[in-house]
């Protein structure tokens, strides 16, 4: 059948069968829109018909990424992606995996340059002359308790006695929860620290997108005496908590284990809300195995000239994210 596929450029364009097709709150309008008025980087979507019915859709962005970031070698290149723009951890392809892939190939022969698109979930319908590998992966926690007493209470033995040493650092710590309109400068400034300290730099964010996030999300800060010693954002949505981005004072982190505390607070905020999943972002895999996260991988995919794609998959090693992670033993009891 015969598949028309059209480009828009504005999210507002969108039509109401997009959010059916998409999977989370993330690749919905809403969301789109407002990375679009606050962090504009020539977003266009691509949507693909058949018989008249949406079957799959793509948001597009203009960005000048390292091709080798995680071999630590600079070769910056302006790349056309597609993803959401703001650094999270889902797709920016909606639909079924088979639609979305042949909606990416005709992107792919109308956009000019090399074209990314990261969070796949699977790489195994991806054509094989086209590049895939794997990408920072996503660390989920399945929550099955009733409570955070319960949570503990399935903690072997040195894994609990890691959060109570935590507890203790960070005892002096006190949280409040607010929407994001009380984000602060001075919160941003510590965004920007964590930001520089990543190895794998994407989008740097401004401080207004923060500010004017959606009413659903909600700021949690961490001050002692009054001092902010960090903060988190996070959403609650589709049966699932999310950690969107987050906050930290370096110089206070050592002394009171601030870090290690906001990863156990999101935990106990996800436990207490009673959502299936907690989404824990795609970095510092190994403090948040230790919290019982799982890791989930994710993969990337990449085309464009012939030579080029050939290029791309001989440098395969050299392009894709390769750390492993020791399993973790972290309760008592397998579920």
């Amino acid at each position: 059948m015969e598949v028309n596929t059209y480009k828009l450029n504005n999210a507002l364009s969108l039509p109401d069968e997009w959010d059916v097709l998409a999977d989370c709150y993330f690749q919905r309008k809403k969301f789109l829109l407002h990375c679009q008025n606050w962090n504009p980087c020539n977003q266009r979507y691509y949507v693909a018909y058949e018989n008249d019915e949406l079957i799959a859709g793509a948001v597009l962005y203009t960005f000048r990424l390292n091709l080798f970031t995680y071999y630590k070698i600079s070769l910056p290149i302006t790349m056309q992606i597609t993803g959401i723009p703001c650094s999270v951890s889902f797709s920016g392809l909606v639909g079924k995996l088979n639609n979305t892939l042949k909606l990416f190939k005709s992107i792919c022969s109308q956009e000019r340059g090399l074209k990314l698109a990261l969070n796949i979930d699977s790489p195994e319908e991806v054509p094989h002359n086209i590049f895939a590998g794997h990408t920072l992966p996503v660390i989920k926690f399945n929550n099955h308790y009733s409570s955070t007493d319960d949570y503990l209470k399935s903690l072997r033995a040195n894994y609990r006695r890691r959060l109570d040493l935590i507890n203790k650092k960070s005892s002096a710590l006190q949280f409040t929860q607010s929407s994001c309109n009380k984000f602060t400068i001075e919160m941003y400034h510590q965004y920007i620290r964590v930001y520089e300290q990543s190895n794998a730099k994407l989008e740097q964010l401004e401080y207004r997108f923060f500010k004017y996030l959606p009413n659903e999300f909600k700021l949690t800060v961490a001050r002692v005496n009054g001092t902010l010693a960090g903060w988190f954002i996070t959403l609650n949505a589709d049966s699932e908590l999310y950690f969107f981005f987050g906050g930290l004072n370096y110089s206070m982190n050592e002394e009171l284990g601030t870090y290690h505390r906001l990863l156990q607070e999101i935990i106990f905020q996800g436990i207490n809300s009673g959502v299936q999943r907690i989404d824990l972002g795609q970095t510092a895999e190994i403090p948040k195995m230790r919290l019982g996260g799982e890791i989930q991988p994710k993969y990337m995919i990449a085309d464009h000239s012939t030579m080029i794609n050939i290029l791309l998959r001989t440098s395969k090693k050299l392009l894709e994210y390769r750390n492993t992670f020791p399993q973790h033993h972290v309760f008592r009891n397998a579920l």
